[in-house]
């Protein structure tokens, strides 16, 4: 009985523990690592962790219940509308379930289920689901999960349902919503041993019974003297206050009064030098985490002895009138006296806070604008002797009325990707947001700050202004180096408003004008939807008045922005002496300019096909989401547009329109043969214009790039195959189009989401045409021309910042592409000589070292404006040898050319070298390409040994890539070149899945992709051999096929060229090509005699070929800029540096069935080799030059037709006697294929050897 009641009291205690939280309650252990986690009820009942990748996102949910479980996302934080899955666990067995709701009621089950339930249980904890779904898919019901705030729904319910239409309601206890970054990831970083922390806080501080406080606290970080960088600001939130400590800012100002050090105010209730100035150094609001700078960037604090004063500004939010609040919340800083490579910044951009700033009530979407315009940020990037910024961070802040904010980047007035993107804006959860890439931002360059208001619970005019009801527009972006710009603001002047006088002359002195603004909007009747239609354009094409803060004196203020008159003459005796004049530059914007620049079509495709005449142009734009084309056709006629994965008619994607008594007609059609066109059931494209001109029929439309309509294709960064068509007469309608006929339709290949981007030249540039003269063509499918140029002239560095080809005029069709080599050591005897590449002596042939190409279908190339490409920098490397493919299928005779590269130049050097990185496929038999495949694939790798060796060398942490030239020959199909990290793939570097041989353009990234230390690239080439019959090898002909990436880099590193070889050491009973070398070629014929004997009509034979070649290692070589070194990356094994070399200096003579010659007869052929020039000599004296020559020779050579080839070749490489061009015009060198073929399929390494 003891016993019994020891145990009793003994659980008692355990209970009262547990109920005390003495003992605290079991917490979730989700079933993998995940990094982000958040618990979405104040209970901590409901938990959810997840990751996410580029395509899809992966939630698990650890709910408190052994009931069903609810989890969604709805764009009001409501349960209607939602997307939403419930899932539950009985008797072991999970269920789950994709549904949405359609009103406030049992939710209904989607016809598309596109969440995946990948693990369900019930634990000590309670129920676990773990589900997956795509970001994005083509269900109506589903929402797009994007990189913005989400607004996440959750409920459950302590018993299972017993089926999907029977849910128990969850009660108003157990359902709530949370605002979340599910894309976003915050990053950690560790913190130096030294680093410190400096609390700003309030102290003890009675929050005011009103909703809307700004109040202020200054400090003097006098104690911390010399330069330190803060790497970590946190906000510090009393407990139990977060919901009245809403956001908070800490401005540094200049030549702030000591007096005021240690005040706690209101912000701006107070004397205009007691006020918080505008640059700010940190901000929080509330749903943020702590804000860890990027580790190699710190903001700087204790750099001036004048800026000593830090102010830290609360907004407190009150709506309750709460009483006995006090509060000492803040911000945390944490700095470190190691300096980081780069100074931050925070640039300000929004709109002023004042009554220029009007939201009239009933509106569901209302919209204004700011812009940081491209003077201010052009300025700023002159005065810190800088050419471009990089952003890395950003925060968006309005008020109660905002729902969406979006802070876009401007190039040269023309859109790019917007910097960050919010549709859900929630102002409880406003998080700064870090880049998962920097953005450049140059000279040119502009930020407009959007955001878009829902004023239907309003029933007046909402203004700008501080309080929680009124409203603010700002964009706060975080970014390095710092510049002398810290703040732009901009007004609404109105001037479109018509009979009333625009704000032109509006100061805070004279507010008239704004009064009579006010007065007019106040009388307005905005109930009427023409009235707020028509109030909405002119907000949006009205002028603005821009500010530019600096940060050098005079020092521009945030509160002289906020003074009114009756402080502007107090303080105008002061007016010298205080840090609060007016911006020192001021900037009229026209925004009606603005939208007519960008209206401007940024691409004209000039004409389709030459032999159109000029018949079919098209215009076009696009952004992140849509394209609009516009095209003009010389007809009064139809005329139809599209896209098409082959070129042809069918399948396609395509438009047609017409316009007939004034009146457009247009429809998105399909075709389902080569007849007539279908018209979709869904009608994604949008007709903008349609008219008849002086030159024929023009039709503007716009189309979202991605549809879920199975009949459109998806517009990507990708080679798209336009198809085209017109006709003279009108069609009676949409289903009796008569045929366009042979000679008005066409296709082209182009990169429709790819601009070309240009720059002004420097006034000191120079031009060098490296171009062959009179040049005639041969008539035969294939000829790799050379020419050599010496640019001994341009005797000092220079930068070319631009290349462009040189066509003549009617020879477009004939030259396919062309590479410029920089040589180093090139015999100056072969300077000015014009010959076919690969048919010549091996000191003659072009070096590997590619520094500029071009292929038919691109325009010219300008480097970006940071970057150039050496030239004259070193004296060995004078000689530059221009390669061209010339294509001439059809054997035209008399084509004489004198086509070539065009280089650009100067003598002002930029701030970085730019370098040329090839990598690629051997062009040789290792390259096989079996007939009857539809998608054969190979791979080849730059490996991280060679890219960290490259690195290592130059004393780089990393390059950065900026373009791409993918190449590949008739059979290439697509081609993309990836990047991989650990071993671990990022996002490719490009990829080209529609690649087009009559098509191949220099890819300028929109980002640049940083390349470092344990890196890799990799290069898959796609091929497409069904009309084939015959094995394809690697080799130069158009007929042979190539697989090659050409990257642009910039800094320059020794690596200028990787490439590989397969290996075959997967194909049972072969032995690989480990042991092969250019003098050795028994391996690789072996290889082919056996792959020709395949039967590859066989599916089991391609399948088990395409594993084997995916499997096989690879053999790389690295080549270095002056001292090429070979590394043997092999997939599966590593051979010694040293074996490798000694095994490709060795000379192996073999026959087929790999017997060797003795080694005395070895020396005998070298001595020969040696003396050859003398017998010949005397031997022609004597006997008829050519047979007894010929004679005298094959003494010397061995019976074998394969060891006969080597032995000539060597003997042609060391001699320049006269009689060896007679041999070469002989019988006895004209026999047979077999020396051609070894001959051309010569390479760098051959060189080497010799």
């Amino acid at each position: 009985m003891n016993d019994m009641k020891i145990t009793s009291q003994f659980l008692l205690f355990l209970v009262f523990l547990w109920t005390t939280k003495a003992i605290p309650h079991l917490a979730p252990i989700p079933t993998e690592r995940f990094l982000l986690h958040e618990t979405l009820d104040h209970l901590g009942n409901y938990h959810v962790f997840w990751k996410f990748n580029k395509t899809n996102i992966t939630f698990e949910v650890h709910v408190k219940t052994r009931g069903y479980v609810g989890f969604g996302i709805s764009p009001n934080g409501k349960m209607y509308p939602s997307d939403v899955v419930v899932g539950w666990v009985k008797d072991g067995v999970p269920h789950f379930s994709d549904l949405h709701t359609v009103g406030h009621f049992q939710p209904v089950k989607d016809i598309s289920q596109d969440w995946t339930l990948l693990h369900g249980e019930e634990n000590n904890f309670g129920t676990v689901l773990k589900f997956e779904r795509p970001l994005t898919t083509c269900d109506d019901n589903d929402t797009n999960i994007v990189d913005a705030t989400m607004r996440i729904i959750f409920s459950y319910h302590h018993e299972d349902p017993k089926d999907y239409d029977h849910l128990h309601w969850h009660g108003a206890t157990r359902r709530g919503a949370k605002s979340m970054m599910l894309l976003s990831t915050s990053k950690q970083y560790k913190l130096p041993d030294d680093s410190q922390t400096k609390d700003l806080v309030h102290h003890q501080f009675n929050v005011p019974i009103k909703r809307t406080t700004y109040q202020c606290r200054v400090y003097s970080l006098d104690d911390i003297t010399t330069k330190h960088h803060m790497i970590k600001a946190e906000a510090i939130i009393q407990k139990d206050h977060e919901p009245f400590v809403h956001h908070m800012n800490v401005y540094k100002c200049h030549n702030y009064p000591r007096k005021y050090i240690g005040r706690n105010f209101e912000c701006y209730t107070v004397p205009v030098d007691m006020m918080p100035c505008g640059n700010v150094v940190a901000g929080w609001a509330v749903g943020s985490g702590p804000l860890n700078f990027p580790p190699n960037v710190g903001l700087p604090i204790g750099e001036n002895e004048n800026e000593y004063a830090y102010i830290i500004e609360i907004h407190y939010n009150n709506p309750g009138a709460v009483t006995g609040l006090v509060d000492s919340s803040g911000m945390k800083f944490t700095y470190t006296s190691h300096l980081r490579q780069h100074d931050a910044g925070i640039l300000t951009v929004g709109m002023y806070e004042n009554k220029q700033q009007i939201i009239p009530p009933h509106y569901s979407d209302f919209k204004i604008q700011a812009v940081c315009t491209k003077e201010c940020i052009s300025k700023a990037l002159t005065d810190a002797s800088i050419d471009e910024i990089k952003l890395f961070a950003v925060w968006q802040h309005a008020h109660l009325l905002a729902k969406g904010i979006t802070t876009r980047h401007l190039r040269n007035d023309v859109e790019l990707e917007p910097i960050a993107e919010d549709q859900h804006y929630d102002f409880d959860y406003q998080e700064t947001r870090l880049f998962r890439k920097e953005i450049s931002m140059r000279k040119g360059d502009s930020i407009r700050v959007e955001c878009t208001y829902d004023s239907t619970l309003r029933k007046n005019i909402t203004y700008g202004g501080f309080s929680t009801t009124d409203e603010m527009c700002f964009s706060f972006v975080y970014y390095y180096p710092r510049v002398p710009l810290f703040m732009t603001i901009q007004s609404l002047l109105y001037d479109t408003i018509p009979g009333h006088t625009s704000l032109l002359s509006y100061t805070w002195k004279d507010q008239s004008s704004l009064d009579e603004l006010v007065n007019l909007v106040e009388a307005s009747d905005w109930t009427d939807d023409s009235v707020r239609s028509k109030f909405q354009q002119d907000v949006l094409n009205s002028s603005m008045r821009s500010h530019c803060y600096w940060l050098q004196p005079p020092y521009s203020s945030k509160a002289s922005a906020r003074k009114n008159a009756e402080q502007e003459k107090k303080s105008a005796s002061k007016k010298n002496t205080r840090a609060s004049q007016s911006a020192n530059m001021q900037a009229e914007y026209n925004k009606k300019n603005l939208q007519n620049l960008e209206e401007n079509f940024i691409i004209n495709l000039r004409n389709f096909l030459s032999y159109h005449l000029g018949n079919y142009h098209v215009y076009w734009k696009f952004n992140q989401t849509h394209i609009t084309f516009e095209v003009h056709v010389k007809t009064r006629g139809y005329v139809g547009f599209g896209f098409s994965p082959n070129g042809k008619m069918y399948p396609s994607d395509v438009v047609v329109g017409w316009v007939k008594d004034g009146v457009p007609h247009f429809s998105d059609c399909h075709t389902v043969g080569h007849f007539q066109p279908v018209k979709d059931i869904s009608q994604d494209w949008t007709l903008l214009h349609g008219e008849e001109n002086n030159f024929g029929t023009v039709l503007k439309f716009q189309r979202p790039l991605r549809t879920c309509d199975d009949n459109d294709t998806d517009i990507v960064d990708d080679t798209m195959r336009l198809i085209f068509s017109y006709h003279p007469d009108d069609p009676t309608d949409d289903t009796h189009m008569p045929w366009h006929g042979a000679t008005r339709r066409g296709a082209k290949s182009l990169l429709l989401l790819s601009t070309s981007k240009q720059y002004k030249l420097p006034n000191d540039s120079h031009t060098k045409d490296l171009v062959h003269h009179q040049f005639r063509i041969p008539s035969k499918r294939t000829t790799y021309q050379c020419r050599v140029y010496s640019l001994e002239d341009i005797s000092t560095k220079h930068h070319t910042i631009k290349f462009e080809a040189v066509i003549q005029k009617g020879h477009e069709p004939f030259v396919h592409h062309m590479n410029v080599y920089k040589c180093h050591n090139y015999p100056r005897n072969y300077i000015g000589r014009n010959f076919e590449c690969y048919t010549v002596p091996v000191d003659m042939m072009p070096c590997g070292n590619v520094v500029a190409g071009w292929a038919v279908g691109s325009g010219p190339f300008h480097f970006p404006p940071n970057v150039g490409l050496p030239i004259g920098e070193n004296e060995q490397e004078y000689a530059y040898v221009i390669e061209i493919h010339y294509n001439n299928p059809g054997a035209v005779t008399d084509l004489v050319d004198s086509s070539g590269m065009r280089f650009t130049y100067t003598s002002h050097l930029r701030q970085y070298d730019a370098g040329l990185l090839t990598v690629g496929m051997r062009e040789n038999h290792q390259h096989i390409i079996p007939p009857h495949f539809n998608e054969f694939k190979v791979q080849i790798e730059a490996t991280k040994e060679c890219i960290s060796k490259g690195l290592t060398e130059a004393s780089l942490d990393e390059i950065k890539l900026f373009a791409v030239w993918q190449h590949a020959h008739l059979l290439g199909k697509g081609i993309t070149t990836r990047h991989l990290r650990n071993d671990v793939e990022l996002e490719p570097i490009a990829e080209d899945q529609h690649y087009d041989f009559d098509y191949q353009e220099t890819r300028l990234f929109r980002k640049e992709v940083p390349v470092r230390k344990g890196d890799s690239i990799r290069v898959d080439c796609t091929y497409d051999s069904t009309l084939r019959n015959n094995i394809t090898y690697g080799g130069l002909s158009t007929a042979n096929e190539m697989c090659f990436s050409f990257i642009y880099y910039y800094p320059r590193f020794p690596l200028y060229m990787t490439t590989q070889s397969l290996i075959y050491d997967t194909i049972p009973g072969h032995s690989s090509l480990l042991s092969f070398s250019w003098d050795d070629q028994s391996s690789v014929e072996e290889l082919a005699n056996l792959v020709e004997t395949y039967d590859w009509t066989d599916d089991s034979v391609r399948s088990k070929f395409q594993q084997d070649v995916l499997n096989s290692s690879l053999r790389s070589t690295c080549c270095w800029k002056h001292s090429p070194v070979v590394y043997e990356a092999v997939r599966q094994r590593q051979h010694r540096e040293k074996q490798e070399k000694e095994q490709m200096r060795r000379v192996k003579e073999t026959e087929r069935k790999r017997k060797y010659r003795k080694r005395k007869r070895e020396e005998n052929i070298n001595d020969q080799r040696q003396n050859e020039d003398l017998n010949m000599r005397n031997t022609f004296e004597n006997r008829t030059e050519k047979h007894r020559a010929l004679k005298k020779l094959k003494l010397a050579l061995p019976k074998s037709p394969d060891r006969r080839v080597t032995t000539i070749v060597a003997y042609l490489q060391n001699s320049n006697s006269p009689t060896v061009r007679k041999l070469q015009s002989s019988d006895f060198f004209a026999g047979g294929n077999r020396r051609t073929q070894n001959i051309k399929s010569l390479d760098g390494r051959f060189k080497n050897s010799y």
